[in-house]
């Protein structure tokens, strides 16, 4: 299991425990209330924790809409981690190797489709900045 899915695991864990508590607890008030004044810095705001918790309920494939009625039975909430959990996994090393695969597609090209010469030796080159970078390192001006 990745990083990734240990620490998805653990917010979500926690986030199961937020939803349990007391509205009157201190956890629960931050995460489900809103800032009744302040101003926003300049640009994209920082991501929150319920912001970060909702992308993670995304990636998970869990409605965020259930996620209160879900969390409060505690043996279905700690089955639906670990599916969400394990759905994210999958769904990593899927589009990892589909990443590998299409990186080793690229690699396998022909010589024939390079078709960018150096002018000093008599390497070939895909890419121009594939030739720049050579000639930096190979035949410094």
């Amino acid at each position: 299991m990745s990083i990734e899915a240990i620490i998805i695991r653990h917010r979500l864990r926690w986030s199961g425990h937020v939803v349990r508590m007391d509205e009157t607890r201190l956890p629960r008030q931050i995460l489900f209330s809103e800032l009744p004044a302040g101003k926003r810095p300049r640009g994209r705001p920082l991501k929150r924790y319920k912001d970060q918790l909702k992308q993670t309920l995304q990636k998970t494939n869990i409605d965020v809409k259930t996620l209160e009625t879900i969390a409060r039975d505690r043996p279905l909430w700690r089955r639906t981690i670990h599916e969400g959990s394990d759905h994210f996994e999958r769904m990593r090393r899927e589009e990892a190797e589909e990443k590998r695969q299409r990186r080793k597609a690229t690699a396998a090209l022909p010589p024939a489709l390079a078709t960018i010469f150096c002018d000093l030796c008599p390497r070939l080159f895909r890419a121009r900045i594939g030739l720049i970078s050579h000639k930096r390192a190979f035949h410094p001006s």
